[in-house]
């Protein structure tokens, strides 16, 4: 696809997203929504077959994150694990916060996984100041996301720090999420990792308690 015409399709899309956000409850989904998704696919079968750039990318997942349909914002999740999507830490946070609060489970999944796989191409020092200030956010949701990550094998400089201080987050959800990366840890310190899980165990949210206790059963600890 051309430059200009790629832009161009950018731009409508993006305004479709904008009058979804921006406009009466009533119709709030009906711009984007009006776009077919054999469009939409259409769309990602160019990315895969041509060389977008980086910020071509963002800007594709920015738009398609805003989209009513769980199918289209979950292949916005699936864009951030790509590659060729060489963003920084600070442009990719729009990004995390949205999808970060999603309300369907399944693409938190996938932002989950995707997140793992942007960490996991960055440099060490550029993962570990990533961690590091995402669990220090002040919202919510990109704490929420670089909860879910952690469960996915992601290692760095300072992430025994960074799970402890997560997984005493004001915000339950927040603490939910993380259980599952101090349960994959367990073995590297026995120590910090079963202190934090049974107090997870005993958390005042219902929801983390659930998820604690069930991955204390699953590991055979009660």
């Amino acid at each position: 696809m051309d430059a200009t015409l790629r832009h161009k399709l950018l731009a409508y899309l993006g305004g479709a997203a904008i009058a979804m956000s921006s406009g009466p409850a009533a119709g709030a989904g009906s711009e984007l929504a009006r776009v077919p998704e054999t469009i939409i696919a259409d769309l990602l079968g160019e990315v895969d077959e041509e060389c977008w750039g980086a910020q071509d990318l963002a800007s594709l997942a920015g738009v398609l994150a805003e989209d009513p349909r769980r199918r289209v914002r979950r292949r916005a999740a699936e864009l951030l694990g790509r590659a060729d999507l060489d963003i920084s830490a600070v442009e990719l946070e729009p990004l995390l916060e949205r999808l970060g609060q999603d309300e369907d489970p399944a693409v938190r999944r996938t932002l989950a996984r995707t997140v793992a796989r942007w960490l996991g191409r960055q440099t060490g020092l550029e993962r570990a100041r990533a961690v590091l200030e995402w669990a220090l956010s002040d919202r919510a949701a990109i704490r929420r996301a670089l909860a879910g990550a952690l469960s996915h094998g992601v290692t760095a400089l300072g992430d025994d720090l960074a799970i402890e201080q997560l997984g005493c987050d004001p915000s339950p959800e927040v603490r939910a999420a993380v259980v599952e990366a101090v349960g994959r840890r367990l073995q590297q310190d026995p120590a910090l990792y079963l202190r934090l899980l049974e107090r997870l165990t005993s958390d005042e949210a219902p929801a983390v308690r659930r998820s604690a206790r069930r991955a204390a059963a699953r590991l055979h600890l009660s």
